[in-house]
């Protein structure tokens, strides 16, 4: 009994120095859709807009929130992630903006966030992006100027 005692207040103690997943402040959303899009390769892409997927996993935070594009990149996932949909990898557009998405926060600790996603809406037919495509994000049309 002693030593079960003594197991349970070490591993308390070692749950209370963990450190423990943070909201990362965002900023204020703008109305409308924003001039931003988020790469992220096909299946996972699809299984957002199905509302299968709302969270999207990355190493760096972000500040974004609001409605956002989601670029379906050139590359693809991995093949089990198809078949346990089954779909065929090139039945899925890539390169292309193929919907919508609303960021809706970032928590986590450093290395290990968690963008929330919600309200996916899929775009028919899908639109080309007049930049070209980043790893994370980029603006897929140009800018006016001014």
């Amino acid at each position: 009994m002693k030593n079960a005692l003594l197991f349970l207040r070490r591993w308390r103690d070692r749950l209370l120095k963990s450190p423990r997943p943070q909201p990362y402040p965002g900023d204020p959303a703008p109305p409308g859709i924003q001039n931003r899009a988020i790469s992220i390769r096909q299946p996972y892409i699809e299984m957002i807009l199905l509302g299968e997927k709302t969270i999207e996993y990355r190493s760096q935070p972000t500040r974004i929130r609001g409605r956002v594009y989601l670029y379906a990149s050139q590359t693809p996932g991995e093949r089990e992630d198809f078949a346990d949909l089954g779909i065929e990898p090139n039945a899925l557009p890539r390169g292309v903006l193929v919907g919508t998405v609303e960021v809706i926060s970032c928590i986590g600790v450093p290395g290990d966030y968690e963008w929330h996603l919600a309200n996916p809406q899929r775009l028919d037919p899908p639109l080309k992006p007049e930049n070209r495509a980043q790893p994370v994000w980029f603006r897929p049309f140009r800018e006016p100027t001014t």
